[in-house]
C-alpha cells in the first residue's frame, strides 16, 4: 500500500463533517434570506433530527430524512470527493453513524486541511515516482543525467541548476533529477516520447495538459490558509485523482522491482 492510499483510507468524512455540536438546526421553516449561509438546515423536533429544510429557488422547504440525504461515518475522503462530482449530488449529507447524526459535510468541506493533505500525498507520491522513472529512462537510453537540463526552457535551465549548485554546495551528494521541480518534470516528460507513451500521453501536448493540471491542483491545495474556490470543483478534482492514480498504477507496471 502506498501513502497516499493509507491516508486516503485513514481520513474519512469524520474529518471533514461538521459536527452535531457545531450544527445549524431549525425546528420551524427559516425565514427566506437574500444571501443564504446554508443550502441545507437539518428539522428538528426537539433533541432529534426528523428531516431536513432544504433551499429551493430563494426559500427552505421540508425533506424527510431519507437514505439518500445519508452518508456513514467511515466513508473514506476520495469517495466523498466521487460522490459531489456527481450530477445527482445533493448540496450536502448528513453524516451518521448507527442510528445517530453525528455531522454534516457539504461540498466547501473539501477545502478543509484532512482533504487537501489527501490529495497533496496523492499528487507529491506521483512527483516522486516521476522523478525516479525519468532517472531509470536516462539509463535505460544511455544519456546522462544533466541531459534533463537541454529540455528545459532556459529560465528554468537556470532555476535548476542554481537549486543544484546549492545542493552541491551544502555536500547533498545529489544529481540533476534532484533539483528539478514539478513544472521540470513535467516538461521533461513531455520531451521523452518512449516515456511519455509509457504513461499513456499520446503527445507533449497532451502530457502537458494533463500533468499540467495536476500541478496547478498541487499549487493550489499548498496553502490551507487559502481556500481553492469559495465551492470547490469536485467534479475537475475527482477525475484528477483518478488521472494520478491512473498513472501510478502504469509506473508500478513499467518501473523495475
Amino acid at each position: 500500500m502506498n501513502l497516499h492510499e493509507a491516508i486516503r483510507d485513514a481520513f474519512t468524512v469524520e474529518y471533514l463533517m461538521t459536527p452535531r455540536e457545531r450544527l445549524q438546526t431549525a425546528s420551524e421553516c427559516p425565514a427566506p434570506q437574500s444571501d443564504p449561509c446554508y443550502d441545507v438546515i437539518p428539522r428538528t423536533v426537539g433533541e432529534r433530527i426528523v428531516g431536513l429544510w432544504v433551499l429551493r429557488e430563494g426559500e427552505y422547504v421540508p425533506e424527510p430524512l431519507t437514505e439518500e440525504w445519508m452518508l456513514a461515518h467511515s466513508t473514506p475522503i476520495r469517495e466523498v470527493i466521487c460522490l459531489f462530482s456527481e450530477p445527482s449530488a445533493k448540496p450536502a449529507y448528513l453524516v451518521v453513524n448507527g442510528a445517530r447524526v453525528d455531522g454534516i459535510v457539504s461540498r466547501a468541506d473539501l477545502n478543509k486541511v484532512a482533504c487537501r493533505t489527501y490529495l497533496f500525498t496523492l499528487i507529491g507520491e506521483l512527483e516522486y515516482w516521476l522523478g525516479k522513472l525519468i532517472r531509470h529512462s536516462l539509463l535505460v537510453e544511455r544519456l546522462p543525467e544533466e541531459q534533463v537540463l537541454q529540455w528545459l526552457r532556459p529560465n528554468r535551465r537556470q532555476k535548476v541548476l542554481e537549486q543544484y549548485c546549492q545542493m552541491q554546495s551544502e555536500n547533498a551528494d545529489l544529481g540533476y533529477v534532484d533539483a528539478l521541480a514539478f513544472c521540470d518534470i513535467v516538461e521533461i516528460v513531455a520531451r521523452m516520447p518512449r516515456l511519455r507513451g509509457k504513461l499513456g500521453f499520446s503527445s507533449a501536448r497532451r502530457t502537458r495538459k494533463e500533468l499540467g493540471g495536476l500541478e496547478d491542483l498541487r499549487n493550489g491545495i499548498a496553502h490551507p490558509i487559502r481556500q481553492i474556490y469559495p465551492v470547490i470543483e469536485a467534479e475537475e478534482v475527482y477525475q484528477q485523482v483518478e488521472q494520478a492514480e491512473k498513472i501510478l498504477e502504469k509506473i508500478r507496471d513499467s518501473f523495475p522491482t
